[in-house]
This record gives structure tokens, sequence and C-alpha cells, in this order.
């Protein structure tokens, strides 16, 4: 089929014109995929990145609203006393 557009070009450049294209046609499928894969993983990343500012957010809020007493005793909790 593809060697039937190509009439003009006799024997080997024929097959030679439709392996191109049948390779650039499998060249943009992969392009196709790849980029669909890329913007899948920015997605991904995006929606991770805005999960983790939600969380700040909320961790933010919890400290704001605690005493200055129950920030320290907090933050206590992650502090060595063997140093």
């Amino acid at each position: 089929m593809i060697a039937r557009l190509f009439g003009f070009l006799s024997g080997w450049k024929a097959k030679l014109a439709a392996l191109g294209v049948v390779v650039a046609a499998f060249g943009a499928v992969l392009l196709k995929a790849y980029l669909a894969g890329r913007a899948a993983a920015r997605t991904a990343a995006d929606k991770a990145s805005l999960k983790a500012m939600r969380r700040r957010k909320e961790i933010n809020d919890e400290v704001e609203a605690m005493g200055h007493a129950d920030v320290d005793k907090r933050f206590a909790e992650y502090m060595r006393d063997d140093r």
C-alpha cells in the first residue's frame, strides 16, 4: 500500500521510502507516548506538591493556634538532651 504511494520510484527506492514512512510513524508514536508519560509524571509531582503544601498549612495553623508553652513542650519532644 505504501509502495503504491511511491509509485514514481522504482524497486529498492520505493521500498526504502516505504521503510522511511514506517520508521517515521513509529518514531511519532514513541514521541507521543514519551510526552504523555512526561505529562503524567508532571501531574503526579504537582499533586504531591499540592498535598505537601496543604499539610504544611495545616501544621502552621495548628502551631499558630497553640500557646507559647505548648509550642515549647512540643518542640522539646524533638530535641535531644544527651549532647
